[in-house]
């Protein structure tokens, strides 16, 4: 994936579908500012919001 993009924007081009509202696509997404942890994934065995980090080199992502 390219470099500079959240975690959430590579899920995205990576074929994971994005919800707006539960029970929609394979990622919920819904104050996309990390607030409110709807979209938290394990990064590096580190839950973090997936709409507000960063994309790096070799991380491990965990749906």
């Amino acid at each position: 994936v390219p470099e500079k993009i959240t975690v959430r924007k590579a899920l995205e081009l990576l074929g994971y579908r994005i919800g707006r509202f539960p029970g929609e696509g394979d990622l919920l997404v819904l104050c996309e500012v990390g607030g409110c942890y709807s979209c938290a994934v394990k990064v590096d065995d580190e839950v973090k919001p997936s709409c507000i980090t960063s994309v790096i080199d070799g991380m491990r992502i965990e749906t």
